[in-house]
């Protein structure tokens, strides 16, 4: 899903800039309550394996949809925002 697709389906959902990387975010909260950001423009794909009637495994992977990646994933400076950085100064 696009950014503009989402912002379409919801268009109160706060789009935030990392200040880090400069790309464009979403925020949310995980079921333990910790903030995580999220890229808004996925695909984010599923990938499955069956056999086919051979025997032969198949790998098939299917585009989800309102599915998104860590943002910490995905940006150049997520080490700048590690809770484990370490101070240089030591």
């Amino acid at each position: 899903m696009s950014l503009k697709r989402l912002m379409d389906e919801w268009p109160d959902i706060p789009v935030h800039i990392c200040k880090g990387c400069g790309k464009k975010m979403i925020w949310g909260t995980s079921q333990d309550g910790q903030s995580v950001p999220l890229d808004p423009s996925p695909p984010v794909y599923s990938l499955m394996r069956f056999k086919d009637e051979n025997g032969k495994w198949i790998y098939r992977c299917t585009q989800m949809g309102l599915v998104f990646v860590s943002h910490f994933s995905t940006c150049s400076k997520a080490s700048d925002f590690s809770g484990n950085k370490k101070n240089e100064s030591q």
